[in-house]
Formats: structure tokens, sequence, C-alpha cells
């Protein structure tokens, strides 16, 4: 969202997914937002993260803190 609480709506997204139609499927979403880097801090990231009881394993973090929301 931006400073006025306008959702800023994605430029575009992909979908893929892991062994489809097998058991384990992964689906992955990712959306690309097209703002300026020096605009960043103008905005507010708010994410969606559901989890199904699947162990997600790897090397990754997050680089941004998160909040759970109210």
């Amino acid at each position: 969202k931006d400073e006025a609480g306008n959702i800023q709506q994605c430029s575009y997204n992909f979908y893929f997914v892991n062994h489809y139609q097998q058991e384990g499927r992964i689906d992955y979403c990712e959306y690309v937002f097209d703002v300026p880097q020096e605009e960043l801090g103008q905005y507010t990231l708010y994410g969606y993260f559901v989890t199904c009881g699947q162990k997600t394993e790897g090397n990754w973090s997050v680089t941004f803190p998160l909040e759970q929301a109210k």
C-alpha cells in the first residue's frame, strides 16, 4: 500500500508447481511490482502466508521484518 492506503497492483506475476498432480505438490506464486527503488520507503508491504503442514527446507531468509496483521 502507498502512504494514502491505496493498494499497488502487481505489474505481473508468475506461478509454477512442482510434482503436478502428485503427492508432495508445492505451488509457488511470485508477484512483481513496478516501483522505483527510491520510492520504496513510501510503501508498506503486506502478504498472505499460508501453511499446509509441509516443511519448507532450503537456504532462504526473510530480508524484511514481518508482523502479524491484527
